[in-house]
């Protein structure tokens, strides 16, 4: 499997999701703007559905015998340790709704259960996010090929960012005292952090793995990590694909 193969078809894909996010978002006519709620009490909209689509035809495409968990798809049977794909096609559909721009697209692949490929779109700002094999960029458009910076650590202790609504306190052992914080939704949070901008990411509310696996392969491709309580990475292909509480780390 040569991701350097895979990446551009996969940026390719977040990007022309985001395409389609964008033109329901800034169309007034109701059918765009119907929200419906699954089974979990989450909202669902036209453009979570029209992006699942196009991502699951384009990854079916480029490698039709990997198997494709999105959370907007009946999830196929994967094997333990099997290579897949794990997508959120409308990542903060709640922040869609409310129009603050903070949403993006993520596209990951996971082997090994461990996220190996990320890709996050933020149509908005039409920023494209890459990490995979030691290396982690960002771009406008499709060119995704700036070079990150790494974590900037400041003498004063640490800037956390948070997500929109999240609890801020956990259990986990600090590395240092926290003198900032600040509150992003979706996925950026994981950019942000490996652009150095924030300096820790704590989550104890509940998410599942299409939310992170594409922020967590761009945080370690940047020097950074995602590890759980105990201080462990954390891991894919659980049951009911849920994650126990994380913390994320820009590097060191």
């Amino acid at each position: 499997m040569n991701l350097n193969d895979l990446a551009p078809s996969v940026i390719q894909a977040a990007y022309d999701a985001g395409q389609i996010i964008l033109k329901h978002y800034s169309n007034p006519n109701a059918s765009s703007r119907q929200i419906t709620k699954k089974d979990d009490g989450s909202p669902v909209t036209q453009a979570d559905l029209d992006a699942n689509q196009l991502i699951v035809e384009r990854l079916t495409n480029l490698a039709p015998t990997i198997p494709i968990v999105t959370e907007e798809s009946p999830f196929p049977d994967v094997k333990s340790g099997e290579a897949f794909w794990l997508v959120d096609p409308l990542d903060g559909t709640k922040q869609y709704i409310a129009r603050t721009g903070e949403f993006t697209v993520n596209i990951a692949l996971i082997n090994n259960r461990r996220p190996v490929l990320g890709v996050i779109y933020v149509p908005t700002q039409d920023r494209i996010f890459i990490g995979y094999d030691d290396s982690a960029r960002t771009g406008r458009g499709l060119e995704a090929n700036e070079a990150l910076n790494g974590r900037i650590v400041l003498p004063t202790g640490l800037e956390a960012v948070y997500g929109r609504g999240e609890k801020t306190e956990t259990n986990f052992p600090l590395p240092g005292p926290i003198y900032a914080q600040y509150y992003v939704a979706s996925s950026l949070k994981f950019c942000l952090i490996a652009q150095g901008r924030f300096d820790i990411y704590l989550r104890s509310d509940p998410t599942y793995e299409w939310d992170t696996a594409a922020g967590q392969a761009i945080v370690e491709a940047a020097g950074g990590s995602v590890v759980t309580i105990d201080g462990q990475p954390l891991s894919y292909q659980k049951p009911g694909w849920l994650n126990p509480a994380f913390m994320v780390l820009g590097k060191k």
